[in-house]
């Protein structure tokens, strides 16, 4: 009775191995897909970062020249209007603030990107703990299996191995 106890134990025991194996490799292929992923959207948020960079450092030329073309244009007519120099400071004042809040909100861009990498890093983090906890379980019971298997496999006698070779004999 006591034995098929421990063969019992033994086979569940087992199971429970094969089970956290099984489980530790699920969380590793997690953990790599997720790595994966978190790389494959870290290189587009990149790639976007420098596509969307390169279309405002264009625009912000553009806008460049436009505006110096604006504002010859305003100081010529300025001048044939007789404005003073305060209303073309002021023109190129607003100018200057609408640059400045561009450059504010690509900044506010990258720090929210920065956040949303740092979330997923701690989420990968999370899965390593869990993966290193899995491991310390499956070596509690492969100790435990290992000190039940004697008690479910008794060590052969040479008794035993001489009424086996008797037998092979024949």
């Amino acid at each position: 009775m006591a034995t098929e106890l421990i063969a019992t134990g033994a086979i569940v025991v087992s199971a429970v191995v094969a089970t956290m194996l099984v489980l530790r490799k699920w969380i590793h292929d997690e953990g790599k897909r997720h790595e994966d992923m978190r790389q494959r959207h870290e290189d587009a948020q990149n790639d976007k970062i420098s596509k969307l960079t390169t279309a405002v450092e264009k625009l912000c030329m553009q806008r460049e020249d436009d505006r110096r073309v604006a504002e010859q244009r305003r100081e010529d007519s300025l001048k044939r209007e007789g404005a003073t120099r305060e209303e073309m400071a002021e023109i190129k004042s607003q100018l200057r603030n609408l640059c400045q809040q561009h450059k504010e909100d690509r900044e506010e861009q990258r720090a929210a990107n920065r956040e949303l990498g740092s979330r997923i890093d701690d989420l990968g983090e999370k899965v390593t703990a869990l993966g290193e906890r899995l491991t310390g379980i499956e070596s509690q019971f492969v100790t435990f299996r290992d000190l039940v298997t004697p008690h479910v496999l008794p060590a052969r006698r040479p008794s035993d191995m001489d009424t086996d070779a008797a037998h092979a004999q024949d």
